[in-house]
This record gives C-alpha cells, structure tokens and sequence, in this order.
C-alpha cells in the first residue's frame, strides 16, 4: 500500500541488500528505478552510511529501511538512524520504516522506532514476527494523518477489512503484559536456535559460516562450496525436506536465510537433514572433480594411458 501510494514511473527507490525484497520489486514493477545500498559481511553487516548518501539525491522518492534487518539481524544505532533521517530531510524523499523485529533483540534494549524523527516517516509493523503470532494476518502503519488517510483507499481494495477474531486477538497480545510475555517467549526460543546454529556451524568442517546474531529469529548463513543458492535451496528441499530461502532473492549470492526461532528439537531436526545433504553433495561434487582430473591427466600423458 505505501509503494501504491507514493510511487510513480521513473521514481528513484533505495533499499538495503539483503533484504526483504517487496518494496523492491513492486517498485521496480511501478517503473522505478531502484538503487541498493549493500551490507557486507566483512562490515558485520552493517550499513555503510556514507554509501547510503551517495544514493541518495534530489530524485530519491523514497528510502526503505528494515530495522532490525531482515535477514542479517544487524541493528542501527540512534545516531545512524538520525543520519538517514538527515539525507530524507535534505533529499526530500519518504522513509519507509519496516520495524517488524522490533521486540526480537537477544539482549539489551528494544530498538527505537523512526516515528517521532521525520514528519514524512512511515512506520509499519506486525504481528508476525517478534510476537510468533503470523497466523492473524494483522499489522499497522503509523504515519501523518493525511498518509494513513491515502493508504486507507488502498487498505479498502487489497484488505476490505481484518478478521474480526483476529482484531479482538491483537488487541489481547499488545497488552503490556502479554506483550512482553510473547516478546519473552520469542527471544528465548531464538537464543537456543542460534546457539544451536553456533554448534553446527563449528562441526561442518568450514562449509557454512555465520555472523553472531544480535535480533530476529533467522540467520543469514554464508556456505562456501561453488553451487547458487537458488540450486542448493531446491536440492536441500528435495533431498532433506527442508525449506530455507535462497541468498540470491535477498540480494546476497552465495547465503541461505535460515530460521532458527523454533522448538531446539525442529531447529536441531532440521540443521542435521541439511548436514547430511550437504556433506553428500560435496563428496559426489568432490567425486566427479576428481574423475575429471584424472581423465585430463590421462588425456594429456600418454604414458599414463598405457600404464
């Protein structure tokens, strides 16, 4: 609703890689030109703030970001957050506020919202995620009066209106007592998930690698064998039954979002299947490498042959 809101062709869109690519593909669908501004690994994910404003100029229309990311889990401070809110306000543009793990933090403080820094901020959240209740289809935006007036006209043809059930649900878990009990919940299941993710990783003989996680419930996990992650994401769903996202539709090659805010039982469960999968992969791959070797050599020194 905020892309169909603001966005017009030939608009300048800029969002952060990886990430959760919807605003960057229904920008690029309304005729946008996007721009992405990259996370690395190497800078433990973090924004690089002097890239960002390098992007941005008096075309950008909109800046979006995901706070707590998605899906590195990197958090930006208050005074990187003040940064973006100035290249907004310098540039004009919009900031598209995606908070929803906000509450996923595995230790310290909640992370502070962009609502309250700029008058032209858009903050949207949800149930799905930081509070484990993704089944009520229920989440928000919080913005100026005359935005959540505009987004309403689109609410009333993609939504009509939320379950009713669904509503009265809702209302029960922001409770502050029931919100901080889901928030406690969340963050204890993610805590035994990522350690556990910590403990593979360390017996996996070098094939994965992963940043220590700061928030959410998922993991962005580098592997470092020669295969696209597209291709691996569908061999590990056929051959070990588990569904993780390809790096490459996050806008990382060479990466796998995995979600580890689960039972220890399903998160250990699962990490085992893509082991062996992976280790079975790497032993045909390894196989076949090796064959080749040997023909080549047999190919190049006759002697070899008649030998």
């Amino acid at each position: 609703m905020v892309c169909n809101t603001l966005l017009e062709p030939g608009d300048e869109v800029i969002v952060v890689s990886p990430g959760y690519r919807q605003v960057w593909g229904l920008a690029k669908n309304a005729g946008c030109r996007v721009k992405e501004a990259q996370l690395r690994p190497e800078n433990h994910w973090r924004l690089d703030l002097d890239e960002l404003a390098s992007l941005t100029g008096t075309r950008t229309k909109l800046i979006s970001i995901v706070n707590p990311n998605n899906p590195t889990g990197s958090i930006l401070t208050r005074g990187e957050m003040q940064r973006i809110v100035d290249l907004c306000r310098q540039s004009g543009a919009w900031l598209h506020a995606d908070e929803v793990y906000r509450g996923t933090e595995l230790s310290g403080e909640e992370t502070p919202s962009f609502w309250g820094m700029y008058d032209k901020a858009i903050c949207v959240n949800s149930l799905s995620k930081a509070y484990g209740l993704a089944g009520l289809r229920i989440g928000w935006t919080v913005a100026a009066p005359e935005m959540v007036e505009a987004l309403w006209r689109r609410h009333e043809y993609s939504v009509i209106a939320a379950a009713g059930p669904s509503m009265a649900l809702a209302e029960i878990a922001l409770r502050p007592e029931k919100r901080a009990s889901l928030l406690h919940r969340q963050k204890q299941l993610s805590r035994q998930g990522h350690a556990l993710l910590e403990n593979w990783i360390q017996r996996q003989e070098g094939r994965f690698s992963v940043q220590k996680a700061v928030a959410t419930s998922i993991a962005f996990v580098g592997y470092h064998f020669a295969m696209p992650s597209v291709e691996l994401a569908d061999y590990l769903r056929k051959k070990a039954s588990v569904l993780v996202a390809p790096g490459v539709y996050l806008g990382t090659e060479n990466h796998l979002r995995i979600t580890v805010g689960y039972e220890p039982q399903k998160v250990n469960t699962a990490l085992e299947r893509i082991a062996g999968a992976v280790a079975e992969l790497v032993s045909a791959t390894s196989a076949v490498t090796q064959a080749a070797t040997s023909s080549a050599a047999s190919t190049e020194n006759p002697a070899v042959t008649r030998a």
